[in-house]
């Protein structure tokens, strides 16, 4: 059983939208098992028997938002933290073939590499009582943030990759 995968979804792909991987090089009568799983996963959040003959087509999208639940910041926190909950890194197994991993999002399309993931202005005004989040999709790098207190004081935090 020689499998391929002949399509693997984009990076940064919504989970709410179809994210089709094909395999084929199944031949006819075969059957095989497409195991998903989590990158750093010991067991898989998704399976699915596929048989031989034409190019097979799975939909991981309804298996990938069952691994998201996004958290907003707890009050009162500062700085930067794990996107845990609001992405997953997944891959495809079929015998001993193991697809490309590929990172998900539950935003509501797909996203793009350095994209500021907000519709509001890029410099606003917060109120002493109020708080905002800031999200990027940048994976493995550090960030330079700033921001103006009221009195013009101004303060920075630089990120660790």
């Amino acid at each position: 059983m020689a499998v391929v995968f002949s399509e693997v979804p984009a990076d940064f792909g919504s989970v709410f939208g179809e994210q089709m991987y094909g395999v084929s090089g199944l031949n006819e009568g075969q059957t095989a098992i497409a195991e998903l799983f989590t990158a750093g996963g010991d067991s898989p959040v998704g399976a699915k028997l596929l048989r031989g003959g034409d190019t097979e087509r799975i939909n991981v999208s309804a298996y990938l938002r069952r691994c998201l639940a996004p958290q907003p910041a707890a009050a009162g926190r500062t700085g930067l933290f794990a996107e845990q909950g609001r992405s997953v890194m997944v891959a495809v197994r079929c015998g001993d073939t193991l697809s490309a991993a590929r990172t998900f999002t539950g935003a509501v399309r797909r996203l793009a590499l350095y994209e500021l993931l907000t519709v509001l202005p890029v410099e606003r005004t917060i109120a002493w009582e109020e708080r905002d989040e800031v999200s990027l999709s940048v994976p493995d790098c550090s960030m330079t943030y700033g921001w103006t207190v009221e009195g013009g004081g101004g303060h920075a935090f630089q990120s660790e990759a």
